[in-house]
């Protein structure tokens, strides 16, 4: 996947605006008939349920779909995600990768290759689903919703949700280039996200499940954890500030030989169909860049 893909997996519910110091979560009354409240009702709740996370944390399995090979590949990692816009997206597996934001640059940095993708974030019109990450828009708002379990021709809920679930279709009224619609599967007991499904332009589509999530952890994550330098010896390559970038959440995975291998994977390009820079737009190693490595995320 790749940016918007990302941010969105990031909550598109995370984004909603704060207000100053985070307060206690609001008390969860637990319902009669499970999975049976009107879509008004659960994005309200859902909503009240993010507005007081200031940050969070967790474990990932991410499930990319191809339309052309008709397989899947799956990926695991972890995450840290802060407002307004900062995110820390780590691939443990199947390679080491590394999706980073301070919600003012956006870097996409694969050791293996010895190369990281730069693009500023500031001044551009940002799609619908990254200014949640701003706190710059409401799902009412920016989306047409629906409940997904009421369309029999949709069989998302059945794929991935489990039983009382709410799965909630997103369709952006405003058309993005890089992705259809997205849903939400929200748990009935506290309505917390536990699932995105994101359905891109092609038809791919990119799974992701959060393990473990811990909401405004203990441990507070600093700012710092959302900056990035180059190590020295890696290549970077800088992209444009604009046009916006086409989104989609995050690294989509090559397919495996021996069939075709994708091309290179380009913050801001629509997964599974982004086109390797252009010689003219890859810079070449700066010697401005300052010798230093990521830090290592820490718990």
């Amino acid at each position: 996947m790749n940016l918007l893909s990302l941010m969105m997996s990031g909550f598109a519910a995370l984004a909603q605006p704060m207000s100053g110091v985070a307060k206690a979560p609001p008390k969860v009354i637990a319902q009669a008939n499970p999975g049976t409240l009107a879509v008004a009702d659960v994005i309200a709740k859902l909503q009240a349920f993010y507005a007081t996370t200031v940050s969070i944390r967790g474990e990932f399995r991410q499930v990319f779909t191809s339309t052309l090979y008709a397989d899947s590949t799956p990926s695991d990692g972890r995450f840290w995600i802060k407002k307004p816009g900062k995110m820390y997206w780590q691939y443990d597996k199947p390679d080491k990768k590394y999706f980073i934001s301070n919600g003012k640059d956006f870097w996409l940095y694969e050791p293996k290759n010895t190369q990281a993708f730069h693009q500023p974030l500031s001044g551009q019109s940002l799609p619908d689903a990254v200014s949640f990450l701003n706190g710059k828009g409401t799902l009412e708002r920016d989306f047409t919703i629906t409940d997904a379990r009421k369309d029999k021709a949709d069989k998302t809920a059945s794929k991935y949700a489990e039983a009382g679930d709410y799965t909630l279709k997103l369709v952006p009224k405003k058309p993005q280039a890089a992705y259809k619609y997205l849903y939400l599967i929200v748990d009935p007991k506290d309505f917390h996200v536990k699932q995105t499904v994101i359905v891109e332009s092609g038809g791919d589509t990119n799974q992701i499940k959060f393990i473990n999530v811990e909401s405004n952890p203990k441990t507070f994550i600093t700012d710092s954890k959302f900056n990035f330098t180059p190590p020295k010896g890696v290549r970077v390559i800088e992209q444009s500030a604009s046009p916006a970038p086409a989104t989609t959440m995050a690294p989509a995975p090559a397919p495996a030989s021996p069939k075709p291998s994708a091309p290179a994977v380009v913050p801001g390009a629509p997964a599974g169909g982004a086109t390797a820079p252009k010689p003219a737009v890859t810079a070449s190693p700066s010697p401005s860049v300052k010798p230093s490595t990521p830090a290592k995320p820490t718990k």
